[in-house]
């Protein structure tokens, strides 16, 4: 299967040239290393004028190297060249003359380019200046990302020649109401001197009343979007004062220093916005309204370039879309089913390929990691590599990637994302995993790369099949007690056959055996969790086929159906164990635990806790009852009607199952705040006696359960329960001050017990 695994891994020091290419990230499409001069004698850095700055940044490559800077030894000149890569934006080229080198940019972001390669290749440790012929230019002119930690990540971004972060503007309006749009200065100043393009974002319509613009002009209110979605509200947007606050807006960014671009979501809830004409399409109608409001701002600042973000609920308008777009527009693909997913079918559509060989720019809004909405591990270079291939040949300009919730918990996606982008054909993915354990000192770089193609294939096979996203928003057992989950589709999407199975099996057993060689915990818990996952998958798949006949099951097959619902949730307990032993390691103690990570392992958890409610209901018996994740309370915003701070009580007598420890669990739910914990306590009482209460176990620490998490999980351990007595669970909590009106200071959320392994 895997040719790499049939030899014998020697680890061995790479040659000096390997060594020189693996720290150039992305990898030039033209690089001949010749020799080195040492940097014993002095260098001289050469720029012209106007890009100061870039002779700068290698005056500092150089000492931070070693070396120092003088004139009378070696010359690094720098200069313009429109001829450079046939004229190519971006394009560089680095020649080896006599004394040094000379760098060649076709435009001020080539040379700039040029420049970072030639500093990466001083930081690769050797102490010297190669000798080098270089030359090179991008795929992909506009390579970045929205969200996760992008914005607090410029200067890592810039070093491998990312150039785009899209960050959220901060939209409101004055004490008079004029309309106010602002970025954080500092960071429109960092991303001007690293070369990168920082594009504001004016969100999704629907999500604009966050803004105060229905406070400030009710007449632009519309109503609820549905009777269960009142906070997101159908706007007026072809009212004259919706346009008049977009356009100024608009003007607003396009004041600011460095901007060049607007992106506007389209709506992605709902069916639309009310306008005049009835009959027009809605999203056709956005459209019109944005081109129109932009074009008044545009007058005051040329510079300006409209990026329209298409969702999952334009998508079969998109067409239309385009046509009602300035030609001038970028339009930029995104769905949040289809653009966020990690499937193996080419991921851009017809339609797209035609507008951009039309001239259009298009842009694409993709997940580059495993799943959105969870965090999980992947070392997936071959999956990079089949996107940025079909961007290429798709005619994508712009790459807007996805990545949350930081780049610390998905490196090498990161820089297989910055390889690829850059040109999809630089290498084969194992040999751009071996660059990367080089990079990193990682133990044995052809090992980590034949870890990398068996198990990577395994781990597409489950992401592209979606089952974070299936089980964080619900649960497949209510499918399964049908037989209703079928190979090709839903959680299986990428397992056409049984065959497809076993021969992952084979892949995990291999790259297992390859991990205990690396000495790299991360390595293991990351085979441990992708193999229990696909464990998880194929029993699911027997189960599939036993549960809808669990009561006319003969004695064999019931014995059967027992086996695999241990198998079920010995496989989940593995999973979420490893996946936790990896986030752990991947924070190290630095930073809080983000909380879709704490979300995937916990879909694990409840995944086998439905499957296990479910087995008992038609006659099978839970061993693990204690252990399942068990709503055991609530709180209400009318819970601190009379005071901010309050104790709730709760009886947790049926939870408790006897010595151990116990996880209590605070888990928002809705609201405009959060929930504050101070400290959790667990008595026993005899009867309905308070006298006889009794302290057990205490956890006292600061804790927020909200939109973010820190600290919402509780650990109390028992160590002699007594005998027939009430179990209390007594929660120290606040959410906001009783002088607020209710809905300013509203919180909801549940509380959850279990028995820890």
């Amino acid at each position: 299967m895997l040719t790499a695994l049939s030899l014998v891994l020697v680890a061995a020091a790479p040659p000096a040239q390997d060594l020189w290419l693996a720290h150039l990230l992305p990898r030039p499409r033209s690089v001949t290393l010749s020799g080195a001069w040492p940097l014993t004698q002095p260098v001289g850095v050469e720029a012209p004028p106007d890009l100061a700055h870039l002779g700068e940044l290698l005056r500092a490559a150089v000492t931070e190297a070693g070396g120092r800077l003088g004139p009378g030894g070696l010359s690094l000149r720098l200069a313009i060249d429109p001829k450079v890569a046939e004229g190519r934006p971006q394009g560089c080229r680095v020649e080896t003359v006599a004394d040094g080198l000379t760098l060649l940019g076709s435009d001020p972001e080539g040379l700039r380019y040029g420049a970072i390669s030639l500093r990466q290749l001083l930081r690769s440790g050797q102490g010297n200046l190669p000798q080098l012929t270089m030359e090179d230019w991008p795929e992909i002119l506009e390579r970045g990302f929205w969200g996760g930690d992008a914005a607090q990540d410029l200067e890592w971004l810039a070093e491998h020649k990312y150039n785009l972060v899209e960050v959220h503007a901060k939209l409101g309006f004055g004490a008079d109401g004029t309309p106010t749009a602002t970025m954080p200065p500092e960071l429109l100043a960092q991303a001007q001197r690293l070369g990168i393009r920082l594009v504001p974002i004016i969100h999704h319509l629907e999500q604009l009343p966050s803004t105060g613009i229905t406070k400030v002009h009710p007449e632009l209110d519309a109503g609820p979007i549905s009777a269960d979605n009142a906070g997101q509200r159908l706007l007026r947007i072809d009212h004259p004062t919706f346009h008049a606050v977009l356009s100024k807006w608009f003007s607003d960014l396009g004041a600011l220093p460095g901007v060049e671009g607007v992106t506007v979501w389209l709506s992605e809830e709902g069916k639309g916005h009310p306008v005049a004409d009835a009959t027009l399409n809605p999203f056709v109608a956005e459209t019109r309204v944005i081109e129109a409001a932009f074009a008044a701002a545009r007058r005051q600042h040329p510079q300006l370039r409209l990026r329209l973000l298409t969702t999952q609920a334009s998508f079969a308008s998109n067409e239309q879309v385009i046509a009602a777009a300035s030609p001038d527009s970028a339009i930029i693909y995104y769905d949040g089913s289809r653009t966020y997913n990690s499937g193996r079918k080419p991921m851009m559509v017809p339609y797209f390929k035609h507008y951009a060989e039309a001239g259009g720019w298009l842009g694409v809004c993709p997940q580059v990691i495993p799943e959105w909405r969870g965090v999980a591990p992947w070392h997936g270079a071959e999956f990079i590599q089949a996107r940025m291939r079909d961007f290429a040949a798709s005619g994508v300009r712009s790459l807007v990637g996805y990545a949350p919730p930081a780049r610390r918990f998905y490196q090498f996606l990161l820089e297989a994302t910055a390889e690829y982008a850059w040109h999809p054909e630089s290498q084969p993915p194992a040999e751009f995993a071996s660059g990367y354990a080089i990079r990193h000192g990682l133990k044995d770089p052809q090992r980590f790369a034949a870890w990398v193609e068996a198990l990577s294939p395994v781990a597409w096979d489950i992401y592209g099949s979606r089952i974070i996203v299936a089980w964080c928003y619900g649960s497949s057992v209510p499918v399964a007690l049908k037989g209703g989950l079928k190979l090709g589709q839903g959680i299986f999407a990428e397992f056409a056959d049984e065959q497809r199975f076993e021969a992952d099996r084979e892949r995990c057993r291999q790259a297992a055996e390859l991990a205990a060689g690396l000495d790299d915990p991360q390595l293991v818990a990351e085979t441990e969790a992708i193999g229990s996952w696909l464990e998880m998958l194929a029993t699911y798949y027997q189960l599939n086929r036993l549960l809808p006949r669990a009561g006319q099951l003969g004695e064999a097959e019931r014995g059967e159906l027992v086996a695999r619902l241990a198998d079920f949730d010995r496989h989940a307990t593995a999973a979420a164990k490893a996946l936790e032993t990896w986030g752990n390691g991947v924070l190290a103690g630095h930073g809080t635990p983000p909380g879709r990570w704490h979300d995937t392992i916990q879909a694990i958890r409840d995944e086998a806790t439905d499957m296990a409610v479910a087995a008992e209901r038609v006659g099978f018996p839970d061993a693990r009852k204690p252990y399942r994740r068990v709503k055991v309370g609530s709180w209400q915003t009318q819970d601190f009607d009379q005071q901010g701070s309050i104790v709730k009580e709760l009886d947790v007598t049926a939870r408790i199952a006897g010595a151990g420890s116990y996880e209590v669990e605070f888990a928002y739910t809705a609201g405009l705040l959060g929930l504050t914990v101070d400290k959790v306590v667990l008595l026993t009482q005899l009867g309905d006696d308070p006298a006889t209460r009794r302290e057990v176990a205490v956890d006292q620490h600061p804790a927020h359960a909200g939109g973010w998490n820190k600290g919402h999980l509780y650990r109390l351990t028992v160590d002699q329960p007594p005998p027939a007595v009430k179990w209390l669970l007594l929660a120290s909590i606040r959410a906001g001050s009783p002088q607020q009106p209710p809905e300013a200071r509203s919180s909801q959320g549940d509380i959850y017990l279990r028995k820890l392994d």
